[in-house]
């Protein structure tokens, strides 16, 4: 009696052994799966984040820029004055100073900007910014953005209406990413590494067309005309 007793403990245990480790193997298939959806909704997420800033980022340069202020340097790079301030010009000092009503994303740099004037007529001058200062009440009661005083290194040639602050810079598509890069300086990246090498930004002289392989938009390219002048 007691060996069947025994027999059957056995038999049980064995059973038990195998329904677990069935159950393990299941397990770990269902984990592997939902890890394998997790990282490709994640890759997903990230190509749709990279096309959104590229887009965002290029129209937005390129938009405020004439084509004379653009350059191509190759398939993967675009070389182009990026605008980060304009206004009106209040008034023009004898120190080669400007007080403008300025608008702008950042406060100006000397070490990375230089400025853009334009004239009644359409004429322009391109001047090194040398420094900058506030100048509260100079431009009228009610000015739309932030008067400042910008200094440059060369005579103004009145009379000018208008400014520009803007920074020499260039995107790159490059190792799988959007990257900007000031100057001479090094490229850092806008979006994830997360195009195919091959990637391009083409410029002709009207507007930019960029073709991002392997983009979720279009499983093979996204062309976007930047702006038709």
């Amino acid at each position: 009696m007691s060996r069947r007793c025994a027999g059957t403990t056995v038999l049980e245990a064995f059973v038990a052994v195998l329904l677990g480790t069935l159950l393990v193997t299941l397990a770990g298939r269902t984990l592997l799966h939902a890890i394998d959806v997790s990282r490709t909704s994640i890759e997903r997420d990230d190509r749709l984040m990279a096309d959104r800033v590229a887009r965002l980022v290029l129209r937005s340069e390129l938009n405020a820029l004439a084509p004379a202020e653009i350059r191509s340097t190759g398939g993967d790079s675009i070389r182009l004055r990026a605008i980060r301030g304009a206004g009106r010009i209040c008034a023009i000092g004898v120190d080669s100073s400007l007080v403008v009503d300025l608008q702008s994303r950042r406060a100006p740099d000397p070490a990375k900007d230089s400025l853009s004037l334009v004239g009644a007529l359409g004429r322009g001058q391109v001047l090194d910014l040398m420094s900058v200062s506030p100048a509260t009440g100079e431009c009228g009661p009610v000015p739309q953005g932030r008067p400042v005083r910008l200094r440059t290194g060369q005579a103004v040639e009145s009379p000018v209406v208008f400014l520009r602050v803007f920074e020499t810079g260039a995107y790159h598509l490059a190792r799988g990413a959007l990257r900007y890069r000031i100057g001479g300086g090094g490229r850092q990246p806008l979006t994830p590494e997360i195009w195919d090498a091959g990637s391009t930004l083409n410029w002709d002289g009207r507007g930019l067309r960029v073709r991002l392989l392997d983009s979720p938009a279009d499983s093979m390219s996204v062309a976007m005309l930047a702006r038709p002048w």
